[in-house]
């Protein structure tokens, strides 16, 4: 579990230092269907979508991603 303020990164930049270090399996858990979307669309821009198709989500009924 990481803990800090809000606004600090926890959620944008500590998956993508997760990815660069070369963690594939990654999960970052968001009370909002909107949050847990625009994160994703966030990550995979911050990257430059390198990751493009590991950075996904999965909400109820819903899934964006590919690969493992």
């Amino acid at each position: 579990l990481i803990a800090g303020d809000t606004g600090c990164g926890k959620s944008t930049q500590i998956p993508r230092f997760l990815l660069e270090a070369g963690f594939d399996k990654i999960a970052c858990t968001q009370p909002r269907r909107i949050a847990c979307i625009s994160l994703a669309n966030r990550v995979s821009y911050e990257t430059l979508n390198e990751y493009d198709n590991q950075v996904g989500y999965q909400i109820y009924f819903q899934q964006e991603f590919e690969g493992n």
